[in-house]
């Protein structure tokens, strides 16, 4: 199939499928247009939107195929190395995903955000995540070390997404003092915000703090492809 220059506009149409849950017509749209001419030459988001698409479809070859072109036009980028992660921890590739964190950390410009990041793809993928969880705690224990005295808030805050995520509770609620509500409620209030328009991001599945409530059936009608 020729495809046309990349538009912008026709792009976001297929993004926007994506976000309310039909990643196959989100593939069928963007693969109209080609990246490398047009507004869309030079946009790592088309390869992002594809990827996460296939991804949520469990194409996994296909996604991979998309990381490889973002990452090889975009080398610098934080979310070639994580979409990569992800689907390497979804095919149970772990030591791959391993390969690519320890990479992907001496060129990130937020270590403990990545290894939070890859905590939580091998959650996703029902593999055990903790120990990156618990380097994450120790990398921002050490940055605020290093930074003493100023402590802004965004040191703080990744201090405490980490130890809420390693499951130091006590120490985490001292610091972003909040909790999600119960499965049930949750469950309830994302499909209260889904009927009054709000779209479906595909990363909330991807979330650990949704871990309690994704078997929810109401999370399970929300998270499924439409298509």
């Amino acid at each position: 199939m020729r495809r046309s220059p990349g538009v912008l506009g026709h792009f976001s149409m297929g993004a926007l499928a994506l976000e309310v849950g039909r990643p196959r017509e989100a593939i069928r749209i963007i693969r109209q247009s080609d990246p490398n001419r047009g507004e869309l030459k030079g946009w790592s988001s088309y390869y992002e939107v594809l990827a996460i698409a296939h991804l949520w479809l469990g194409e996994y070859d296909a996604a991979l195929e998309a990381v490889r072109r973002l990452q090889a036009d975009h080398p610098g980028l934080d979310i070639g190395a994580q979409l990569a992660m992800r689907t390497f921890a979804m095919q149970g590739r772990t030591s791959v995903v391993d390969s690519v964190l320890e990479a992907a950390r001496l060129t990130t410009a937020d270590p403990g955000g990545m290894l939070r990041y890859v905590g939580n793809v091998l959650h996703l993928a029902g593999r055990d995540g903790r120990r990156h969880y618990a380097r994450a705690v120790r990398h921002e224990r050490e940055q605020r070390r290093n930074t003493a005295g100023a402590s802004p808030i965004s040191a703080r805050f990744a201090l405490g997404e980490s130890l809420l995520l390693a499951g130091a509770l006590a120490e985490a609620e001292t610091i972003v003092r909040a909790r999600m509500a119960d499965g049930a409620r949750a469950a309830r209030l994302l499909e209260q915000a889904w009927r009054e328009g709000y779209s479906i991001y595909y990363n909330l599945w991807a979330d650990p703090e949704f871990a309690a409530v994704r078997s929810h059936p109401a999370m399970r009608t929300l998270l499924t492809p439409r298509g």
